[in-house]
């Protein structure tokens, strides 16, 4: 990344080195590229400026009038179906080549359990589902009611969060391919099929595009890969990320790759220690050097991205 950020021009490099904050806008392909970890004046961007993503100037403009308020939370941690067989890997049904063609290893995510347990008693008035708990009924009941909602699981493509199941809501008649085939994935035990959806539910972007929000509703996804987006014609892109911006959020923090189960805890319980009395953006901000001081390597604190607004208008928080 250091030497990324020397070809850039000489006009660029000034600019994002007088500049308190950063919003970059990247298309699908730059949007895997880290692009927080710039180096301007010898660091990252992002241990020393605000630095955040955006989607498009349009949803920045409506993002900004949102107010932020954390009067409610939803805590999801660990979801996992009853049994406890560990780890469990699924494979896409035969003869079908896809991202997905093998799912897993999932592992239970005891690091996130304990997570979801330890910011119950930072974050206030706030609901936790943990293990079988975390249906994917219950979270979308529950994320009209919320203004913070902090999930700590399993995600895949940017699009899924793993939640515990049996799966019950019918699939919509013209599903995408990729849930398609993540709904038919399946693994063997003692001998005989098991369906992915006969353990687990899944919520996708097209649910929470249909899942009005609290305004303003701030979302941390400490899942892999919840950052990820692509590009989807007409101007819209798909994600989990844009969908929570579009149903009312005003912050979304999410991770571009997999993550460490207990670094990823870590992180998160460092950061609404911060948020207590620090903007999303620099308590953000604040985490990454701490993380950093801690594990040392960038893989631990570069990830997490923010989208969202740079600036906090009114805030209510404890």
């Amino acid at each position: 990344m250091k030497d990324f950020c020397l070809q850039l021009p000489s006009e660029v490099q000034k600019e994002l080195s007088q500049k308190t904050y950063i919003v970059f806008s990247p298309d699908s392909d730059c949007a895997w590229f880290p692009l927080e970890g710039l180096h301007i004046q010898g660091k990252p961007l992002c241990l020393s400026k605000g630095v955040t993503r955006i989607t498009s100037i349009h949803l920045l403009q409506k993002i900004a009038l949102r107010r932020i308020s954390f009067d409610s939370s939803l805590i999801v941690g660990n979801p996992w179906p009853l049994h406890e067989k560990d780890p469990l890997c699924y494979g896409s049904p035969s003869g079908e080549k896809s991202e997905l063609e093998n799912i897993g290893p999932l592992t239970c995510l005891k690091g996130a359990e304990s997570e979801a347990e330890t910011l119950s008693r930072i974050i206030r008035q706030a609901r936790v589902l943990t293990r079988a708990q975390a249906t994917a009924d219950t979270v979308l009941q529950e994320l009209g009611k919320c203004s913070l909602l902090h999930l700590a699981g399993h995600g895949a493509l940017g699009r899924v969060l793993f939640l515990s199941g049996p799966a019950t809501r019918t699939p919509p008649q013209f599903d995408s391919e990729e849930f398609s085939r993540l709904r038919r994935a399946w693994r063997l035990s003692q001998g005989k099929s098991v369906y992915m959806m006969d353990e687990w539910d899944f919520i996708t972007d097209r649910d929470i595009l249909h899942t009005p929000l609290r305004e303003g509703a701030f979302v941390f996804l400490n899942a892999c890969e919840t950052g990820r987006h692509i590009y989807g014609g007409g101007g819209h892109f798909q994600g989990l990320v844009q969908a929570f911006l579009k149903s009312g959020a005003s912050h979304v923090i999410s991770s571009l790759i997999p993550l460490f189960d207990q670094s990823s805890t870590d992180f998160a319980v460092s950061f609404y220690h911060a948020l207590r009395s620090l903007p999303v953006v620099t308590a953000l901000k604040e985490t990454r050097k701490s993380i950093k001081n801690r594990y040392k390597a960038q893989v631990y604190w570069l990830p997490y991205i923010h989208y969202g607004f740079p600036l906090e208008l009114e805030t209510d928080s404890d």
